[in-house]
């Protein structure tokens, strides 16, 4: 499964800015100023992000748990991830899963900051590794052992495709196959829809923007001639081995049968 994160406070900011730029109230370059000044580089999920995530581990765990003998995690170090990933499991019983998390499969741009003239750059404040051990206690054992674990600046999009490309590779491997595959094992990479964008054209081999619509000096897929656009805890499942990809859905939000605000309503 690809699992995007739910619902963030960076993404209440954003819809909100593009409402107005659809609008006409602000321009393109109006909310980027705006969004430079108001988000966070690593931000917490709301209310309703929680809940949604919660909602993914119950559907995760009444549908699949008892044919599953494990649920192996992979999880992006930004805190939004980390967090879904902790409601994602409130859903399965603790003997069942084992959470990893990977410095590959975060958000494209990175943990990025703006300089004194609106520019991106980087790198933002984020967790150390033993900021996440301490706090969720999951395998750390990927990440740098000293200081934070972005410490890049800001990533292009073509910067992104290309880590994408690495991570589809390591999925397709012989090597990834021959680790998860004992008959009952479902992976889970807990990411973000940029990035879950680029890695789905690298999986179903779509080369079709190749960058050429990138929009200079920010992160935006919105002007690619086709992309795949996945809602906060939307999944794509694919069935993998070294020779076949078989893709099953892609963004699917089957677990939310409910709305977030009903769910909360009743807690």
């Amino acid at each position: 499964f690809f699992v995007r994160h739910g619902e963030s406070t960076n993404n209440t900011i954003l819809r909100r800015l593009f409402k107005a730029m659809r609008e006409d109230s602000l321009t393109r370059a109006e909310v980027e100023s705006e969004w430079g000044a108001k988000r966070s580089t690593d931000p917490d999920l709301t209310e309703v992000g929680k809940a949604e995530a919660r909602m993914l581990g119950e559907y995760l765990g009444l549908g699949l748990d008892t044919r599953t003998k494990h649920f192996k995690v992979y999880t992006s170090a930004f805190k939004r991830t980390c967090d879904t990933t902790q409601g994602i499991l409130e859903g399965l019983r603790p003997e069942k899963y084992s959470v990893t998390v990977r410095a590959d499969i975060f958000e494209s741009g990175g943990v990025y900051t703006f300089d004194k003239e609106g520019k991106r750059t980087g790198p933002g404040a984020c967790f150390e590794r033993d900021e996440i051990l301490a706090r969720y206690g999951y395998g750390v054992d990927l990440l740098p052992t000293k200081g934070q674990w972005y410490t890049g600046g800001w990533e292009t999009d073509q910067e992104s495709r290309k880590r994408a490309s690495g991570v589809a590779a390591w999925i397709k491997s012989k090597e990834f196959y021959a680790a998860h595959n004992d008959g009952d094992t479902v992976v889970l990479l807990v990411m973000h829809a940029h990035f879950i964008d680029h890695l789905l054209k690298a999986m179903l081999e779509i080369t079709s923007d190749e960058g050429r619509f990138d929009t200079p000096g920010m992160n935006d897929y919105g002007l690619q001639p086709m992309h795949f656009e996945t809602a906060n805890t939307a999944t794509s499942l694919f069935l993998v081995n070294p020779s076949v990809v078989v893709t099953k859905w892609i963004g699917s939000t089957s677990h939310l049968e409910k709305t977030p605000k009903e769910v909360l309503s009743s807690l």
